[in-house]
């Protein structure tokens, strides 16, 4: 009997006892995998959510450069101030010279002498001629 209850133990061992384990270790083998596949897509998962966020920035660079660039063409493309009105005065030979000072009353009575610079190419026999 000795032997028949060892082959009752065995085919308990081996019998629903066996296949329960074999499910459970299956089951667990199962569970392992599944963890790791989560494990793993989680992985992936953050890769490329730090992927995305590093285009994000870069993006951000990018664009803050192009702001920065635009800012610099705008600040070249300021208009200058309006220029104040003309004043005219009297070069410096005009006032050390009494006849160039005199033909410059006349120019105001004479159209064809206009400018200083008129005044300064005229012939030294004019110059003498309009002072006497």
């Amino acid at each position: 009997m000795t032997q028949g209850t060892e082959v009752e133990t065995r085919e308990v061992i081996a019998g629903p006892w066996h296949r329960v384990l074999e499910e459970g270790v299956a089951t667990e083998e199962k569970e392992e995998e599944e963890e790791e596949e989560e494990e793993e897509e989680e992985e992936e998962e953050e890769e490329e959510e730090e992927e995305e966020e590093e285009e994000e920035e870069e993006e951000e660079e990018e664009e803050e450069e192009k702001k920065k660039k635009k800012k610099k063409k705008k600040k070249k493309k300021k208009k200058l101030p309006p220029l104040p009105p003309l004043v005219y005065r009297e070069c410096s030979r005009t006032q050390r010279n009494p006849v160039l000072k005199q033909t410059n009353k006349n120019r105001q009575t004479n159209p064809e002498a206009t400018g200083c610079q008129k005044l300064h190419q005229l012939p030294a026999n004019d110059l003498a001629a309009s002072s006497s």
